[in-house]
């Protein structure tokens, strides 16, 4: 079952403000990003993604900072709406996309759908090689440290 959230000033479903997921639920959020506004949007987002698990504030599943995109899998173990203010604040707007998570199948084809970016958008031939994503930083030799693979 997929649920779509749609945002103006809040994240929405069914017509419901939502400012938390469901415990045992993930969050898939996308924003696009203006590369001519800040070319550092991908650098930072991508500190403030590995920040942010470090400091528990979410486990990381999966992220890709990419110059007209930022797409991040997570889940949160702090407030919803803190968590998306911040990155919205660094992203330059509201997320365009925001989809909450509720089975290890649709978790893998989250997972596998922002791994993918970098590729698609043909800035690595392999998603590993692109240093602003998730996968890039296991690359890196990071994954125990800072990547949860898997939650709850």
């Amino acid at each position: 079952m997929r649920k779509s959230l749609r945002s103006t000033h809040y994240h929405y479903v069914g017509g419901k403000r939502v400012e938390s997921v469901p415990p045992g639920h993930w969050l898939l959020a996308v924003w696009r990003l203006d590369p001519a506004a800040s070319p550092e949007q991908p650098r930072l987002l991508t500190k403030m993604s590995r920040q942010g698990c470090a400091d528990r504030r979410y486990w990381l599943r999966a992220y890709a900072a990419l110059p007209e995109r930022f797409a991040l899998l997570l889940y949160p173990l702090q407030d919803l709406a803190a968590l998306l203010a911040e990155f919205n604040a660094i992203a330059g707007g509201i997320a365009s996309r925001v989809r909450i998570i509720n089975d290890d199948a649709e978790l893998e084809r989250a997972a596998r759908y922002v791994e993918s970016l970098p590729v698609r958008s043909r800035l690595a031939e392999r998603p590993e090689e692109y240093p602003w994503s998730s996968l890039g930083w296991i690359g890196l030799g990071q994954r125990a440290s800072v990547i949860t693979p898997h939650g709850p």
